[in-house]
Order: structure tokens, then sequence, then C-alpha cells
């Protein structure tokens, strides 16, 4: 992983999305499909500490990605980072969001599986997405899911951290997939608990802050 110079640019093709911190367009860089990310100013903020944030969230996004990259989590690959325009240049994914599929009644048993031990992977690597939505999981044509969007992700070995991941994802098949959340995340949680040494300390956890929020919210 390298800084971008500012002789090599990606060529931003088109805006995808606009999120709460970043635009995300499609592009090319050196003929390589790439999507990039760029972390825009926030006006609310100082300008100075503004830049500080934006720089290290970009860079500590990449790391991430690095860091799951090379323990073989289906992520995609970073090619640079461009630290002084808070921009980062990774693989284009080509497939849909999960949410897509769900939506489509386009999903399968076994991808949620293939979904589950994927997170349990990330979660044995002691990675944190802190974002884990159906939004942010992408299936290739070959059904194949990977992880997008490490934004609010971080490195931790709490029990703690990785249940409340969790409860982030229960969270958002409830409120985003009401017809067949408690379908999918049967299944999921299934492959979760067979394919992660310490799923058991880390679903009790889980239903311990299930528990606490359901309670606050009556």
């Amino acid at each position: 992983m390298r800084v971008l110079t500012s002789q090599i640019k990606p060529f931003r093709e088109k805006l995808i999305t606009v999120r709460a911190e970043a635009e995300i367009y499609n592009g090319t860089y050196l003929g390589i499909p790439v999507i990039i990310k760029v972390r825009k100013p926030k006006l609310y903020r100082n300008s100075i500490l503004d830049k500080i944030i934006r720089e290290k969230r970009t860079v500590y996004e990449a790391r991430l990605l690095q860091i799951c990259y090379s323990g073989g989590i289906n992520v995609p690959r970073v090619y640079f980072v461009d630290k002084v325009n808070s921009t980062l240049v990774e693989d284009r994914i080509e497939g849909q969001q999960l949410k897509e599929r769900i939506d489509d009644e386009n999903w399968t048993e076994e991808l949620i599986k293939s979904f589950g031990i994927l997170i349990s992977k990330l979660h044995g690597n002691n990675i944190i997405h802190g974002d884990l939505t159906t939004s942010n999981i992408y299936v290739t044509t070959s059904d194949i899911p990977y992880l997008i969007d490490f934004g609010l992700g971080k490195v931790s070995k709490k029990i703690e951290d990785k249940a409340v991941d969790l409860n982030v994802l229960y969270r958002a098949l409830e409120s985003t997939h009401p017809e067949n959340w408690n379908e999918i995340w049967t299944v999921f949680e299934k492959t979760y608990k067979s394919s992660n040494k310490r799923a058991k300390s880390i679903l009790k956890r889980f239903k311990e802050i299930e528990n606490r929020v359901r309670y606050k919210s009556h």
C-alpha cells in the first residue's frame, strides 16, 4: 500500500452514492476498475481538526482492509491511499448488495452460511466492522460475500465489541428485512456459532445486550 503522488491520480467515472462521511465513485486506476472513496470536509468542524480527522480515518480504514486482506478475509484490495486528499482507492467488487439480494428474494441458505463464516473469520482476527448491515455486504456473481466500508471499524479482542457488532447486524436485519429476518438470522447465528471458537461467549454477551436494548425501548 502506497501513498498517491500528485502525478498519479485515479480517474473518477461516476458518483455512486453520498454517505455520511464520504462520496463514493466508480473509477479506474492504471486500467483497473476501482472504487474511490473521498472523505469530504465537514464545515461544522474546525478546518485544521477536520483535515486531521479525515486523514487519520482514511489511513486507519486502509490499514484495517489490509489486515483483513492479508488474513484471507473477503474485502476489497487497497491499491493506494491519498492521505492529503483523504481518498481511498480500492478494488471494485462486481455484484449486488446483500440487501438487494434479500429484497429480490434471490438469496439462499448457502449464501447466508458463507456470510456467517465471513463474519466469524473477521471476529476471529479481532476486527470489528462497526456497521454490519446488509448494505455493507457485496455478493459476487459466484455468490461470494465481501465486506465493504470499514469507516467505523477497529481492532479489538473484546467480547463486548464483537457482541455489539452482532447486535448491529441483528437490528439491521430486523428493521430492513422484516419478512424474513428471523430465518436469515437463525442460519447466520448457527453458522457463526460453529465457526468461531469464542462464539459461545460472544453470542451470550450479544443476547445480554439485546435484552438491555429491548428493555430500554419498552
